[in-house]
């Protein structure tokens, strides 16, 4: 952990090694002050708890309903069988996206549609209340920086 210097066909480089919370960061700087300088700023980062190294997966929205309907089994979620009529309507918009690119526009556009389908507002509030938990879980589980519900 810390600056190492690196041989290469051009010559000499320096890199950085850190750990932050398990994750290991690891990067080629390039002169030995860029190195110290990078590495004193990723560790001042990581002690006030800013370092936000969690990348966007890409895992698809499927793989997130999957997911998370077997935590509600696992955990007991009374609300269960909600759920899993609220992702069967979410799968249907949101199927064929991954869940970093799902963002508030989308959101509003499943809104749009499921009023058009007559739906009543309080159904697609609880839908979007099962969507909003889905993504505080896959924060949680560290798949994704942000609740595109939540904005």
């Amino acid at each position: 952990m810390g600056i190492y210097k690196v041989e290469g066909k051009k010559g000499e480089s320096w890199g950085i090694d850190f750990y932050d919370n398990g994750q290991r960061i690891q990067k080629i700087i390039g002169n030995k002050q860029d190195a110290l300088r990078a590495y004193a700023l990723l560790k001042a980062d990581s002690l006030r708890g800013e370092l936000n190294i969690i990348k966007k997966s890409d895992m698809g929205f499927k793989g997130l309903t999957e997911k998370y309907l077997e935590y509600g089994k696992t955990n007991g979620k009374r609300s269960l069988e909600r759920d899993e009529s609220s992702v069967k309507m979410l799968m249907g918009h949101f199927k064929h996206l991954k869940i970093s690119q799902i963002n508030p526009l989308h959101i509003e556009s499943y809104k749009k549609k499921r009023l058009e389908e007559k739906k009543k507002p309080g159904t697609i509030n609880r839908e979007l209340a099962c969507l909003k938990h889905m993504y505080t879980l896959a924060k949680k589980w560290k798949l994704t920086r942000e609740n595109p519900v939540s904005e």
